[in-house]
């Protein structure tokens, strides 16, 4: 018997350990807090999260070209800033609750509230990042969102009074 072929014993047991450590690093890799799949879940917040901006943002701007176009081309002097204009103008903003039709509508996205006192305007992601919270920005009266987690994406430029950009 002892010319025999074949696997031994200890090439067994070799072979199964080397597996079990394959695998012990591949579900480390997977799991944990800095594993494949906690990444991947916080990429999908964060991109949420991204979308949510974008969206708030690029409607900002549609509404700030808006205004410019309204104060500058249309001489429509009735909003003394961009704030008032989103409320209806300079009378309306006294009273206004919500922004006016037709701007900041994106309901998938985000949502935006008005502080009737104050009269500002904040944009809440709908989205949230990984700690499960939603991101809040304030929208400036030169058409920009300020926030500490959200980059300045300021629309706002500056104009003599012969209507020629500042730069």
């Amino acid at each position: 018997m002892r010319n025999q072929r074949g696997i031994t014993l200890i090439a067994l047991v070799i072979t199964i350990i080397v597996l079990l450590i394959l695998a012990g690093v591949s579900i480390a890799m997977l799991t944990g807090d800095n594993g494949i799949l906690s990444n991947a879940t916080r990429s999908v917040a964060e991109t949420n999260i991204a979308e949510d901006r974008e969206a708030a943002t690029l409607d900002l701007s549609d509404a700030y070209s808006d205004y410019m176009e309204a104060r500058y081309v249309d001489n429509d002097n009735t909003s003394s800033n961009f704030v008032n204009f989103l409320l209806g103008g300079d009378t309306a903003a006294a009273t206004a609750t919500t922004v006016k039709s037709g701007y900041l509508d994106d309901t998938a996205h985000y949502t935006v509230s008005v502080d009737s006192t104050s009269k500002e305007i904040t944009i809440t992601t709908k989205s949230t990042n990984e700690q499960d919270q939603t991101e809040k920005a304030k929208v400036c009266e030169d058409g920009g969102i300020t926030s500490d987690n959200w980059i300045n994406t300021s629309a706002s430029f500056t104009y003599n009074d012969d209507n020629t950009e500042i730069e």
